[in-house]
């Protein structure tokens, strides 16, 4: 959870969220572009399509829209740091789909 302009907010992502992520992709799995990442640094891009498409207020049933989700995210990465955003979607996907880091 963090706050942003005195809300507080949350990513969450599940196997629906992150469908959505990868046809705005055009296609490209979700965790191709976790893949694709240098020193777990995914681009600009990926990070903007992730933070996107998982942002939430906290306690809040439903997403923000994209375009909300890419406001914030561009004035966090230049708030905090492009790394911060990037930890803040890792441990998010860690927690909330351990099933795409399971080795088979």
């Amino acid at each position: 959870m963090f706050t942003y302009k005195d809300k507080q907010y949350e990513l969450k992502f599940t196997i629906g969220r992150l469908k959505l992520i990868e046809r705005a992709a055009d296609g490209k799995s979700a965790m191709s572009q976790l893949a694709a990442s240098e020193n777990g640094m995914m681009s600009l891009a990926s990070c903007e399509r992730f933070f996107s498409f998982g942002l939430k207020e906290a306690g809040s049933d439903s997403f923000c829209t994209p375009q909300k989700g890419a406001e914030v995210c561009d004035d966090l990465i230049q708030d905090e740091g492009y790394s911060h955003v990037i930890r803040l979607i890792q441990e998010t996907l860690y927690h909330d789909c351990p099933f795409l880091f399971r080795a088979a």
